[in-house]
């Protein structure tokens, strides 16, 4: 979970280093268009940050955690696997999601699944997230203790997870507005990030040697 974690923050920056010059956040210095300031290989950390770091070890976090009773675990894993889904497609359209993380088996050329498939994967990530938030006393498990987002805070996971939800299903009406519209209504009804403390930040330590220390 440790690594997953910091693997997940990695992810989120090269994203947001990806995609701000793209949206004219930051300067594109690189080059004046995108056929000159971005290559394949520009983006080769973010595949590897997705696929090698993040899904993988949280497909094992889930199996271990799940064996153990550990649903703030297996919950956190959920989530952010969803949020690497949904920018993956948000960046590239379609990826591979449902051949993908089977290398052992042989399949080292996963078929892309289509944008509409990995969003309907990553919806379902969360609600399985939310349902595993849900459960209260003996049935939650042990705490999420070691957590550099929200303190093991579950609530404010769930937050995050119906604000996820949220944003797919907005994204979603250029496929299906007549499904998704009814999910939006629903959503805007429940706990969404709408605090400070709820916000979904990486809490990096200020000691001279601490836990996690921002890169910079």
């Amino acid at each position: 979970m440790n690594s997953v974690q910091l693997s997940f923050s990695n992810f989120f920056n090269d994203a947001e280093r990806s995609v701000n010059p793209l949206c004219r956040m930051e300067a594109m210095t690189g080059g004046f268009r995108f056929q000159t300031a971005n290559t394949p290989e520009s983006v080769n950390a973010l595949w590897s940050y997705a696929y090698e770091d993040v899904l993988v070890n949280a497909e094992l976090v889930i199996k271990l955690a799940e064996e153990k009773n550990l649903t703030t675990h297996v919950a956190v894993a959920k989530i952010l696997s969803a949020y690497v889904y949904l920018t993956l497609v948000d960046i590239f359209g379609d990826v591979p999601q449902a051949e993908a993380l089977q290398a052992p088996q042989g399949n080292f050329n996963p078929r892309a699944s289509t944008g509409e498939e990995v969003y309907r994967h990553a919806i379902q990530l969360l609600t399985e997230a939310k349902a595993e938030l849900a459960k209260t006393g003996t049935d939650a498990g042990a705490a999420l203790s070691r957590d550099n987002f929200y303190g093991g805070n579950r609530a404010r996971w769930n937050a995050l997870a119906n604000s996820l939800e949220l944003k797919a299903w907005l994204n979603f009406r250029m496929f299906n507005a007549t499904e998704a519209n009814p999910k939006i209504t629903t959503l805007l009804t429940s706990d969404l990030i709408d605090t400070e403390a709820e916000n979904f930040t990486y809490k990096y330590g200020t000691a001279i040697v601490p836990v996690s220390q921002h890169p910079v």
